[in-house]
């Protein structure tokens, strides 16, 4: 059986009906929820219980794993040294390798996952830096559907960021010809965390 990508998709602003055929276009079997927090006063069609009824309605099925996935974490263990959510911390988390595990078994069933948060474009979410990145590690195609509908694939997203940090990440030069391709896509990773990391209320 062909192993089909994994999806990862911002609710924003979207009406329900957008939303359901955004994820009809693509096939979506399965939608999986990745905030912490999966309610929204702004948009209450989104609020768990409501998006799990809805969902049920359109014969999708839905998984909350914003414990394990989400990027609101208080553990001063997951904390930068300016107290801020650190990705690569949680990716060690034996919650977070438990959970990816099951989205990885389940896409390698066959089944068409979509990993659900709320900001629209991927640089601007977790989903992308944090979770997208260590499937892709395993080797899985990972395609992020926009706000209008189409779709990015991961490393076309990796490379705005790349060129949105530009001037933030180590580039080849006289005094550092050993910067490689690996090594500014990580730096550019790092950046992005600095960027969009939550910091849990109290912090300085």
């Amino acid at each position: 059986m062909e192993r089909p990508p994994i999806f990862t998709i911002g609710h924003s602003d979207r009406k329900w009906g957008e939303f359901v055929e955004a994820l009809q276009r693509y096939a979506i079997e399965v939608v999986v929820d990745v905030r912490t927090t999966p309610y929204s006063n702004r948009y209450p069609q989104f609020n768990a219980d409501v998006l799990e009824k809805f969902l049920r309605q359109e014969q999708l099925k839905y998984l909350k794993l914003g414990k394990e996935l989400g990027a609101r974490r208080t553990e001063p263990h997951l904390l930068s040294d300016v107290r801020q959510v650190w990705y690569p911390k949680v990716r060690l988390t034996p919650e977070f390798k438990t959970a990816v595990a099951r989205i990885e078994h389940g896409a390698s069933e066959g089944h068409r996952i979509a990993l659900l948060c709320m900001e629209a474009e991927p640089l601007e979410c977790h989903r992308f830096p944090m979770i997208a990145y260590q499937l892709v590690r395993d080797g899985f195609e990972v395609q992020h559907i926009l706000r209008d509908g189409t779709l990015r694939a991961h490393a076309d997203v990796e490379a705005d960021m790349l060129r949105k940090f530009e001037k933030k990440i180590p580039q080849p030069s006289l005094f550092e010809s050993a910067v490689g391709a690996a090594d500014q896509l990580e730096a550019a990773y790092e950046q992005l965390n600095l960027a969009i990391g939550w910091k849990p209320k109290g912090n300085p």
